[in-house]
C-alpha cells in the first residue's frame, strides 16, 4: 500500500533529480580529485619586477612592462629554475607563490632584462 508521508513529500521526479545532481556531484569531485594528485611544478616570485628593453644594449626601457622573475620548482622539488616572463602587474611579493593568469589578447615584443643577481 503506497502512503503520502507529509512530513517529505517527494515525487519520484525530484529523487531522481537528488541522485542526478549527486553523481553529477560525485564525478566532479572525482575529477577535480584527479587533477590534484597530477604532480607539477610550482612557482615563487624570485624579482617582482626588472626592467625590460627593446634593444638588446638595454637604452630603450619599453614602458608599460616589466620582467617577472619566477622560481620554477618541479614536482618533488628535485630541480629548480629562475625564468622571466613579461607582466604590466605590479602586485607581486617576493616569495609568495603564483599562479597563471594567461591573456592570450596580450603580446610583447622581443625584449631584454638585466639579470639582477649578484656576479
Amino acid at each position: 500500500m503506497l502512503t503520502n508521508n507529509a512530513t517529505n513529500p517527494r515525487t519520484f521526479r525530484e529523487i531522481a533529480a537528488i541522485w542526478r545532481y549527486l553523481r553529477r556531484t560525485d564525478s566532479g569531485l572525482s575529477i577535480l580529485n584527479t587533477l590534484r594528485s597530477i604532480p607539477r611544478s610550482t612557482y615563487v616570485v624570485h624579482h617582482p619586477g626588472v626592467e625590460v628593453y627593446a634593444d638588446e644594449a638595454g637604452k630603450e626601457v619599453r614602458r608599460g612592462v616589466k620582467g617577472l622573475l619566477l622560481e620554477e620548482i618541479s614536482a618533488g622539488g628535485t630541480q629548480k629554475i629562475v625564468r622571466t616572463y613579461p607582466t604590466t602587474k605590479a602586485h607581486f611579493v617576493v616569495g609568495k607563490r603564483v599562479a597563471w593568469e594567461w591573456n592570450p589578447d596580450e603580446g610583447f615584443e622581443e625584449s631584454w632584462y638585466r639579470d639582477p643577481s649578484p656576479v
